[in-house]
Parts: C-alpha cells; sequence; structure tokens
C-alpha cells in the first residue's frame, strides 16, 4: 500500500476562475483521487457541491459572482463536516 492509496476513494473538488491554475490543478491531483471535480466560481462551485458532495475542497478566495469565503459559508451551512 502507498502513501497516497488513502485518497483513492476521495472525491475532491477544486474552485478556481483561472482556467489555466483550474486545469493544472486538476492534472496534477487527478491520479490521487476517486474523481476530481472543477468549478470556476463560487455560484458554480455551489451547484456542484451540492450534487456531488465531495469530501475535500480547494477554494480559490478571490472569484467573481461569489469568493471563497461566501462559498465557505454557504458549505458549512450544509456541511459543517467537509475539509476544505
Amino acid at each position: 500500500m502507498d502513501k497516497f492509496s488513502l485518497f483513492r476513494n476521495m472525491s475532491v473538488m477544486i474552485v478556481e476562475d483561472d482556467i489555466q491554475t483550474a486545469d493544472t490543478l486538476k492534472k496534477t491531483i487527478e491520479k490521487l483521487f476517486y474523481e476530481v471535480y472543477v468549478a470556476y466560481d463560487g455560484e458554480e462551485a455551489l451547484k456542484t457541491f451540492y450534487e456531488k458532495k465531495p469530501d475535500l475542497l480547494f477554494v480559490d478566495i478571490i472569484m467573481p459572482k461569489m469568493n471563497g469565503l461566501e462559498l465557505i459559508r454557504e458549505i458549512r451551512k450544509f456541511d459543517n463536516e467537509v475539509k476544505i
């Protein structure tokens, strides 16, 4: 068992408004996690979170429509245990 095998049954969501950064992050971590979702703004992220319920989130703070802090507050109303 390698040191990353515990992540293989987890899903993760990347929330990043810069497309190139989001794509780079996805390519970097998609081999470690069962499923990787990408959202490009807070509103899209909230919708994806409710639909997919990922185990872990990487959230950019400065984004259009809904910033990262607002997104985290909304997610915490729904799920206070998810790792962000």
